[in-house]
């Protein structure tokens, strides 16, 4: 079960459930040198801020050992924020992730499951969540 949840952080660092988030600024702030008066609207692409080379060493590859206690100690909270963040991050995330290791866990217990041999890439299709476009093309065998 250790090794089931820093897989699935991982792949909800590579690809968050929430792509992205919106905030209003209620008081000015600096932002790069530019100062953004009360009121503003910002968007947060949680997306690319999960593979930003600033915030993730080689942020592109699958390495689930980020997520051990060591690795995350040093680490700013808000650098990884699959659910959003703050007063308005998803009420429903922690029964969400419970929800998925079972899910996961039943499946793996009565099948091996390996990518299609011949399958599209999948095609990001960020929406209000993140979606493939066309498909994710899985071969799901009975273990015996």
């Amino acid at each position: 079960m250790p090794t089931l949840a820093l897989c699935l952080k991982e792949s909800m660092r590579l690809y968050p459930p929430v792509p992205f988030m919106e905030r209003e600024l209620a008081e000015e702030t600096l932002i790069d040198g530019h100062a953004m008066p009360p009121g503003t609207q910002i968007a947060v692409s949680i997306l690319f801020m999960h593979r930003h080379p600033m915030l993730w060493e080689d942020p592109d590859d699958f390495r689930p050992e980020r997520f051990t206690w060591e690795q995350m100690k040093g680490r700013d909270t808000f650098s990884y924020v699959p659910f959003s963040a703050g007063p308005r991050n998803c009420i429903g995330q922690n029964f969400g992730v419970q929800e998925i290791k079972i899910l996961i866990c039943r499946i793996i217990r009565k099948y091996t499951v390996e990518l299609a041999p011949v399958r599209p890439p999948p095609i990001r299709y960020p929406q209000v969540t993140l979606q493939s476009e066309n498909g994710m093309w899985l071969k799901f065998k009975l273990r015996t």
